[in-house]
């Protein structure tokens, strides 16, 4: 072998490993790079006329801290099913969502939290049909009802403003 194509080789093979290892980082979804989906929408959701208060720490997702830990809960179903929509750092009205495809469901699945009925739901004010299967979007303002309520303008106007939720965005999350 000539020094030639020994200088080639090596460069190659660095590379090729590096790719291997990113590639196995990847495949465990351990890649720390923002190529995942990462948006906000902020909620409330009101019964008979009341707030419910989604601030309290059972509500809240909190990701371990140990590079062991992550490997082993980014392969499970139940870290996969909790990315699509959760609460952090005791705010209880703005969602995070980490997979494409979350609906308003998987919120409040991942937060343990069943209606009693199915809740009308208002999207930036308009009445939406079905809201619990309904995409969370970018931005998404919506309000959820359950019983009667007369006071629904009072209702939709405390649902936090996209200003507000680009705030929230600004904030750390937890480890």
């Amino acid at each position: 072998m000539t020094k030639k194509s020994v200088a080639l080789i090596i460069p190659i093979g660095v590379l090729l490993i590096a790719g291997l290892a990113y590639g196995g980082v990847w495949w465990l979804g351990l890649d720390t790079h923002d190529d995942e989906p990462h948006w906000h929408a902020a909620f409330k959701v009101y019964l008979d006329g009341q707030p419910v208060d989604f601030s309290d720490a059972k509500f809240m997702h909190i990701e371990p801290c140990s590079d062991e830990d992550i490997k082993e809960e980014a392969t499970s179903p139940e870290h996969e099913q909790i990315e699509k929509a959760h609460l952090h750092d005791g705010i209880g009205d703005v969602v995070h969502v980490h997979r494409e495809g979350a609906v308003w469901r998987d919120l409040f699945e991942n937060l343990s939290y069943a209606f009693e009925s199915p809740p009308v739901g208002y999207r930036d004010g308009q009445k939406i049909d079905s809201i619990l299967n309904e995409p969370i979007k970018i931005y998404d303002r919506v309000l959820f009802v359950i019983g009667e309520t007369s006071e629904l303008d009072a209702l939709a106007a405390s649902v936090l403003s996209v200003k507000r939720i680009k705030e929230v965005e600004t904030q750390g999350e937890s480890c």
